[in-house]
């Protein structure tokens, strides 16, 4: 996932600021004060990298949508920092992801209240319909109960049950494209911020290793990679236990030692070494 496209509302001096082309190599250059810094946490925001407190929020915000999200006159509202990006996904992450070749993704900062992070996405019209796994067992039921829909003959009473049946009837309305809260699987897919400042007080060598550990977290991290470190613990905890029973054996005829045994178990841990 490569972030493409940068727009950031009301976030310390950058009011409205909509449209900023990402690429593999891009320069941001101005005046001091005028936002360069700014832009670059907000991309450490919107990647869940930092955090945003209310004193982030602009004052400086102008039109729209940037002054639907300060305080009305008339309607007293919170105000809101939206960080909001567009990112081009491999073709591996458009078939996980059930998405196309780019995404659209959020994260909001909501004056007193906190931060979440969402995606454009289709789903339900009815917005009872759609964060169907995030309702307890008794909404599930209840919620249920109001579409008059109940369990199959060869479901048991739980929520897991519940949850599917009312995915199933979700799948079947109506559907609009809308903001929503991003499950776990697209949140894991955000791309790693990874600050290389000339001016750092860490050496360019410590940079250079923090780049490739994050690299080698992320592969580590596969699906392929954890089954065949998975293979590796189970085959080495096998060779060792064969060790322990000619160990057990020497004991027995060597010391005067009551019966002992021994369950050993390997487990793979990273360990980065970088010359």
């Amino acid at each position: 996932m490569r972030l493409v496209e940068l727009s950031v509302t009301n976030f310390r001096s950058l009011g409205d600021v909509q449209g900023i082309p990402i690429r593999k190599q891009t320069i941001l250059t101005g005046h001091n004060d005028c936002g360069k810094t700014a832009a670059l946490d907000a991309i450490a925001f919107l990647l869940g990298e930092c955090s945003v407190v209310d004193s982030d929020i602009s004052d400086f915000a102008m039109g729209e949508p940037a002054r639907a999200a300060l305080p009305s006159n008339e309607v007293e509202e919170r105000r809101t920092v939206i960080v909001e990006g567009r990112f081009a996904l491999s073709p591996t992450e458009e078939k996980a992801l059930d998405a196309g070749p780019t995404l659209r993704m959020r994260r909001r900062h909501v004056e007193g209240e906190g931060s979440c992070l969402e995606w454009r996405t289709a789903v339900p019209q009815n917005p009872t319909l759609r964060n169907i796994p995030a309702l307890k067992v008794a909404e599930l039921r209840a919620l249920a109960s109001e579409l008059e829909i109940s369990l199959r003959e060869d479901q048991t009473n739980v929520k897991a049950s519940w949850v599917e049946v009312l995915e199933e009837h979700a799948a079947g309305t109506e559907m609009v494209t809308d903001w929503v809260v991003a499950p776990e699987s697209v949140a894991a897919a955000l791309p790693q911020l990874l600050y290389f400042k000339g001016d750092a007080a860490e050496s360019p060598e410590a940079v250079v290793r923090s780049i490739l550990t994050a690299k080698l977290r992320e592969y580590t991290l596969r699906e392929e990679t954890r089954q065949k470190i998975t293979d590796l613990e189970e085959e080495f905890s096998s060779l060792l236990k064969d060790d322990v029973v000619r160990l057990q054996k020497l004991v027995e005829e060597r010391c005067t030692l009551d019966a002992f045994t021994v369950d050993p178990s390997v487990q793979c841990r990273r360990s980065t070494v970088f010359p």
